[in-house]
């Protein structure tokens, strides 16, 4: 669990008893460090990434379960502003045994920072999702080592309609515009439906496999597409106030938001 209070000493707990007991596991040394989301290849391996300060992200890894090292020499140099929006938890995300994403806003351009060897590099690409003080990408995920996904857009525009989702078929080197979301301004969350039954069968993928089912939302709406953004549909029953959106399966998941509101999505 990531706690971050508006000042110093941002704080890692851990639980293995279910949430019955917390242990600290990390404490930053660095003032006002928000560590926006995390993420994990497996319960021993880990990834946490904050905000840019004095151009540098603090980034932090975990290799033994326990221990966390800052590997901030590792990750680009931040822009004026630049970090990420921790919206939804999916800011970072990871897969197999050693890949990453993560996206960035808050400055121009946009960009997804990756790494393929568990944090050691790191390297930049622009997406075309407009960045600036108020806007960029929000969610990055991938259904394999090639196909990812990204959304987001300016949170300061919530009535307009924004390009706010965008592709990848190269692991994230290069990313092109989709089809938007169909509702106003930015798309706060973001999730591939998993897919029923059958595991990956490459190394370098882990868990139960993804088509080509999105789901994304926002203040503004909700909507899914079955073929990866080139066509929406808006959820029947979804309404507006959007923040997140997780699935269970391939069959059932929620989108929560504003005013503790949670509405069950069935496929």
């Amino acid at each position: 669990m990531l706690t971050n209070n508006g000042g110093p000493n941002a704080r890692i707990y851990k639980t293995v008893d279910g949430g019955d007991t917390w242990t600290l596991e990390f404490q930053s040394p660095i003032s006002n460090t928000f560590y926006d989301c995390f993420a994990f290849w497996s319960p021993r391996r880990a990834i946490a990434i904050p905000d840019a300060e004095d151009g540098r992200f603090d980034v932090i890894r975990m290799t033994d379960g326990h221990t966390w090292e800052n590997i901030g020499d590792n990750f680009p140099a931040g822009q004026q502003g630049e970090g990420l929006f921790p919206t939804s938890g999916n800011c970072v995300t990871t897969l197999g045994h050693a890949r990453a994403w993560a996206v960035l806003g808050g400055a121009s351009p946009a960009r997804v920072v990756l790494t393929t060897d568990g944090g050691d590099t790191w390297s930049s690409h622009d997406i075309p999702i407009a960045g600036g003080p108020s806007g960029g990408g929000m969610n990055v995920l991938f259904r394999d080592r090639r196909h990812g996904i990204v959304s987001g857009g300016d949170v300061a525009t919530p009535t307009v309609q924004q390009e706010n989702f965008a592709r990848s078929s190269d692991g994230g080197r290069t990313w092109t515009l989709a089809t938007p979301a169909p509702f106003p301004g930015a798309a706060y969350a973001l999730s591939y439906v998993p897919r029923g039954g059958g595991h990956w069968h490459d190394d370098d993928r882990c868990g139960h496999g993804h088509d080509q089912t999105v789901v994304a939302a926002g203040p503004g709406g909700a909507a899914w597409s079955r073929d990866e953004g080139d066509t929406w549909e808006p959820l029947p029953g979804a309404a507006t106030g959007y923040f997140g959106v997780e699935f269970a399966s391939h069959r059932r998941g929620w989108l929560v938001g504003r005013d503790g509101k949670i509405t069950r999505i069935d496929f």
